[in-house]
């Protein structure tokens, strides 16, 4: 009877372990979707520490009760938020280390870069929304750098560079 007890007990343990990392991965991935990242993280490294415990404390104690199928739902749930916040997140650093970049190696046109940044956001908005009637999200943004270049068509050949450097970089920062 003891025995029953012990499995008892620790698959209550697993169930409620695997319900608390699932609330907290799906306030991440919510949390994550509303620009809060810091909260994301938190909620993240919360359910993290939850998967791991009940990892280490069910895998050698009692295998059939780890795999039966709840603590991997849990598992992959916190894979799921942590994909969520990864493509979430990666955006908003990749752009700020390209406008950083932009903004040190031209250190005396730093005015006219940071005008350009802000004049390149208002238009990618402004040539988004037209776009979108045409295409879904993902080939809408994806689309933004080409339709930027058909705008320039007529500069200079140093713009030009520019332009082939920026395409470069747009799908990183999109991505």
């Amino acid at each position: 009877m003891k025995l029953l007890e012990v499995k008892n007990a620790a698959r209550e343990r697993a169930l409620a372990d695997s319900r608390a990392a699932i609330r907290n991965c799906a306030h991440s991935i919510r949390a994550s979707h509303r620009g809060e990242l810091e909260l994301a993280r938190n909620l993240l490294k919360v359910a993290g520490d939850i998967v791991s415990a009940t990892r280490a404390d069910l895998l050698q104690s009692h295998p059939d009760i780890y795999w039966a199928g709840y603590v991997q739902d849990a598992q992959k749930e916190y894979a799921e938020a942590n994909i969520t916040y990864a493509v979430i997140a990666v955006p908003f650093v990749a752009s700020g280390i390209v406008v950083c970049l932009a903004l040190t190696g031209y250190p005396s046109r730093v005015s006219r870069l940071y005008a350009a940044d802000l004049g390149g956001a208002a238009l990618g908005c402004v040539l988004l929304i037209p776009v979108l009637d045409y295409s879904d999200g993902p080939t809408a943004v994806l689309a933004m750098p080409e339709v930027v270049e058909l705008r320039l068509e007529g500069w200079p050949e140093e713009t030009e560079r520019q332009v082939e450097a920026t395409d470069r970089v747009a799908p990183v920062t999109v991505v």
